[in-house]
């Protein structure tokens, strides 16, 4: 096409931005940039519909500030559909000249969107089966949390429930008068509290319930 700009973009339609995945700018690979859609032939695009613009664009468009900073006189854009026929990105040519020939112009393009789209479909989807495997990993790893807190909370439950039912024999057999039996008491005490948080920990592992 002798283009002097080519790039693949993609919509964010929350912030209604366009953010280039690659741009190629006078035959070189250049750095990734963000631009809003408003004042934009990017927003036709947005809404399903190919921008076509043989001469005039940038008076067209004055306040769309890549096609004021590149001085560019001609402009094309299809859109990229996903699966269910949503505007996931476009890809668009640019010129500093009037466009030459504006049907083949429009024909090498449609084939070269219809091999994107395939292509950031897949990526998609490759995206989304990774993103469900890193949360089947966080999952099982929280699974395997809460078994092994489980276990330590019923064995350390036994040994509390060891020492309680000393301790209250032990009272039994002492005096409230005599020099153990505070003590005593502070360990019955201090028990029972490391028996709720045995019995928290129980029901964060699935063994147990909160009250």
């Amino acid at each position: 096409l002798q283009v002097d700009y080519a790039y693949i973009a993609a919509f964010n339609p929350i912030e209604r931005t366009v953010t280039t995945l690659i741009a190629c700018e006078r035959g070189h690979i250049v750095e990734n940039f963000t631009y809003t859609l408003s004042g934009s032939p990017a927003e036709r695009v947005f809404n399903g519909v190919t921008a076509i613009y043989r001469q005039g664009v940038q008076r067209m468009f004055p306040h769309d500030p890549v096609l004021q900073a590149l001085d560019i006189e001609s402009y094309l854009a299809m859109p990229l559909f996903d699966d269910t026929e949503g505007v996931m990105g476009m890809l668009h040519v640019m010129h500093t000249t009037p466009m030459p020939d504006v049907s083949l112009s429009m024909s090498i393009l449609s084939i070269f969107a219809q091999r994107v789209s395939s292509e950031m479909k897949r990526k998609r989807a490759e995206e989304e089966r990774l993103d469900i495997e890193r949360k089947m990993m966080e999952t099982q790893k929280l699974e395997s949390l809460g078994l092994l807190a489980g276990g330590i909370a019923h064995d350390f439950n036994n040994f509390l429930t060891t020492i309680l039912g000393n301790v209250g024999l032990a009272l039994l057999e002492t005096n409230e008068d005599g020099e153990a039996w505070p003590f005593l008491q502070a360990i019955e005490v201090a028990a029972r509290h490391a028996a709720d948080l045995s019995h928290q920990m129980l029901a964060y592992s699935g063994r147990g319930r909160f009250v």
